[in-house]
């Protein structure tokens, strides 16, 4: 993302209303939990099994297969409240066995397999340039956050 700043999470909590963000520089950001729906229908187990990813640029919820980055969270408007308005779909560059990779839409089990790295990424763009608001994360061999790409609609006042 072009103009975005380096912005980094120390650490995350999460009570029954919101996700609480302790950012490197000092600051804290509080989200609320209704803005995310997989979270809001999570349990306190898959609630707690999240970790940072990308040096603290976004948060990863394993089991749920959510992720979030840090500064999507402190510059994207709240989602529309009108289940009509857009809402965003997001695909994931994930890492397989051996060298392959994944391509998987978020909160989906299926997956494309596919044997490079850039094949994945290529039929990423196509699926998410299909929906009015696509995303994809890419995921480094390691599973790491590497790079996010949005498509079509996003949301104002965000840099980018």
């Amino acid at each position: 993302m072009a103009n975005v700043p380096d912005i980094r999470a120390a650490s995350i909590s999460i009570s029954e209303t919101s996700l609480v963000v302790e950012l490197q520089d000092g600051r804290t950001l509080i989200v609320p939990l209704s803005w995310f729906p997989d979270l809001v229908a999570a349990d306190v187990e898959q609630l707690a099994d999240h970790r940072l990813i990308g040096d603290g640029l976004g948060i990863h919820w394993e089991t749920l297969g959510v992720d979030l980055s840090v500064s999507g969270l402190l510059f994207d408007s709240p989602p529309p409240s009108d289940p009509k308005e857009r809402r965003r779909v997001t695909y994931h560059v994930v890492p397989a066995g051996g060298d392959d990779w994944h391509l998987k839409r978020q909160g989906e089990k299926n997956f494309t397999s596919f044997e490079t790295k850039e094949e994945a990424v290529k039929a990423g763009v196509r699926e998410a340039r299909t929906h009015e608001a696509g995303q994809l994360i890419i995921h480094t061999r390691d599973g790491r956050f590497e790079e996010e790409r949005t498509y079509g609609y996003d949301p104002p006042g965000r840099p980018g």
